[in-house]
């Protein structure tokens, strides 16, 4: 049996869902399916998304349009 300590918290998986989104150009059908259960799956994963992609916008982690190739 797993402890909840072993598992991500939603912070976690929430920074690297935003990580790996804009990494990649598009997430593979899988991948965006993955996330939409993710987040669907608790209003905890939802809210830690969003603040997540809030730091990261309000961070300058986005690459200007000229930089994304």
């Amino acid at each position: 049996m797993s402890s909840s300590s072993d598992s991500p918290s939603p912070w976690d998986s929430a920074v690297t869902w935003v990580m790996r989104e804009h990494e990649q150009t598009l997430l593979a059908p899988a991948d965006q399916q993955a996330l939409e259960q993710w987040l669907a799956a608790d209003p905890a994963h939802r809210a830690a998304y969003r603040e997540a992609t809030s730091l990261w916008l309000a961070l300058g982690f986005l690459p200007s349009p000229g930089e994304r190739s």
